[in-house]
């Protein structure tokens, strides 16, 4: 078979092989620890619109899986790891969706009463959320959601990679930033 690959720069690859025997070579490789192997894979995928083997799949998810619970360093303090940092920012996310579920049912907006009521609908917290640590949280995501910039870092993600990367449940009944 033959593929004909565009390159970025404009230049063009022609690859003369079986995808299935080129795509056991790249898992070869790549289990050998040569990483560039698992992008030539991802490359040929996107460019020849052809499945993704599994192998590709697995292995991607499986790094993307390490990067998010591990992270790296990316300063000092309470964000100094990007893996911390989005465990936290996924947090106050939550944090801000039990405040507006209880507004949407009827409860006063900021006031002490609507903060420690959210607390009960986060039942996994730990002992150390207060109610004031919840208020924090919510004028933090509504400062930082009239943000554009600031805004993408309440991803929320879809169930199946929350349960890959170990993330508390989202609440149910809430939608947040359509479109």
């Amino acid at each position: 078979m033959i593929i004909k690959l565009e390159n970025e720069d404009g230049s063009t690859t022609i690859l003369k092989a079986d995808l299935e025997q080129w795509f056991e070579e790249r898992r070869i490789f790549f289990e050998a620890g040569i990483f560039a192997a698992l992008h030539d894979a991802l490359y040929v995928c996107r460019n020849t619109k052809c499945e993704i083997p599994d192998w590709v799949w697995d292995k991607t998810t499986q790094m993307i899986k390490q990067q998010m619970q591990e992270g790296e360093a990316t300063g000092m303090g309470a964000k100094g790891n990007s893996a911390h940092a989005i465990k936290k920012d996924y947090d106050h996310l939550r944090r801000w969706l039990a405040v507006k579920k209880l507004q949407k049912a009827g409860f006063p907006e900021a006031v002490k009463k609507t903060f420690t009521e959210a607390k009960k609908l986060l039942s996994d917290v730990n002992a150390v959320t207060t109610w004031e640590a919840i208020r924090y949280s919510y004028k933090k995501v509504e400062k930082d959601i009239q943000d554009p910039i600031l805004a993408k870092q309440y991803y929320v993600p879809l169930q199946g990679t929350r349960l890959a990367l170990d993330l508390k449940p989202i609440l149910k009944g809430v939608t947040f930033l359509k479109g």
